[in-house]
């Protein structure tokens, strides 16, 4: 199998997800203004800012974490 043939994968959409093919697919599609942006949320510790910015370019809604 090559790689591209992985393109249309998406992760499962559970509590407790990490995110890591949301974020994948963000810097996928975003632009690098919005990579910056999400560089410096990231950078601030401002994590829920982070994932709602990650939600409105990908168009993906995240299950929030359970604490």
């Amino acid at each position: 199998m090559k790689i591209h043939e992985f393109s249309s994968l998406e992760e499962m959409n559970y509590p407790g997800n990490l995110g890591v093919m949301e974020m994948f697919k963000f810097y996928q599609v975003a632009t690098e203004a919005q990579k910056a942006h999400m560089r410096i949320l990231l950078s601030q510790g401002k994590m829920d800012e982070a994932w709602g910015f990650l939600q409105k370019v990908t168009g993906l809604e995240l299950q929030k974490l359970s604490k």
